[in-house]
């Protein structure tokens, strides 16, 4: 079955962080409790010359028969993206990529 890799890019003001991993929490339990959620990363890049910090989120899912990736109208993303946008420094960038299984490998 093929999967939906989510490739997301958050960029965030470091002085925000704290309030930002606050309401990233919830979101994520939720995330990884979807029955399609395959695998959820977060990885972090701090630039301390700007007083950024890039966080890429890397979510794996299945995907649905209808081909949709539907976790972006979950209800529960709505408190999550009205407590963070606000503290977004860029636009956040959200691109979607189809997984080649033959080359995906994991322990």
């Amino acid at each position: 079955m093929s999967s939906t890799v989510l490739d997301l890019t958050l960029y965030i003001k470091s002085s925000h962080l704290d309030v930002f991993w606050s309401h990233l929490e919830p979101l994520y339990k939720k995330c990884c409790d979807e029955p399609e959620c395959k695998l959820f990363e977060i990885a972090v890049s701090h630039d301390e010359s700007a007083g950024e910090t890039t966080i890429k989120i890397f979510e794996i899912g299945r995907i649905p028969s209808n081909g949709s990736f539907r976790y972006f109208t979950k209800a529960y993303y709505e408190p999550y993206n009205n407590a963070t946008i606000p503290l977004f420094s860029k636009p956040r960038v959200i691109e979607l990529y189809e997984s080649v299984a033959k080359y995906s490998y994991k322990k």
